[in-house]
């Protein structure tokens, strides 16, 4: 892939080397939402977004990954003032199964979240992603075992 970083005018401040590109996020598959993002085929490091150079190793060469749709709550909190929302919404940091950490917009209510919760990438209404609480049956069915993640 090419440098997407223009080169640079003498005496212009310099500019930072873009290495994330956020062209397409999450995509569904029947009933399955996940991210795209991008693995390192040389050291198999996983990074959210469509990356240009692995954040671990520096290498180039990357393929596509998939993450989710599983995850768990890492933390969260609520947001009252925005200048993109009327309404409080629900921010949240997700570890997904596959091993990277996102923030993500919480779909459902404050008071019946707690970290350490399983949950899952959804679409919501707006056509953007969130992620949601899983039931305990889908959180048993997720893993193999039959024990709750």
């Amino acid at each position: 892939m090419a440098n997407p970083t223009p080169a640079r005018t003498p005496g212009a401040p310099p500019t930072p080397y873009n290495d994330l590109e956020w062209v397409t996020n999450s995509v569904t598959d029947v009933d399955d939402v996940y991210l795209l993002g991008s693995r390192c085929t040389a050291c198999d490091n996983r990074m959210p977004g469509r990356r240009y150079a692995c954040s671990n190793c520096m290498r180039t060469d990357l393929s596509t990954h998939r993450f989710g749709p599983a995850g768990i709550l890492y933390s969260y909190t609520k947001v009252h003032v925005s200048p993109s929302s009327q309404e409080p919404y629900i921010l949240g940091y997700v570890d997904l199964d596959e091993g990277v950490r996102v923030l993500a917009i919480v779909d459902g209510e404050f008071d019946d979240l707690h970290c350490d919760q399983p949950v899952e990438l959804a679409l919501v209404p707006s056509g953007d992603w969130a992620v949601r609480p899983r039931t305990r049956l889908a959180a048993m069915s997720a893993n193999h075992h039959g024990v709750e993640k």
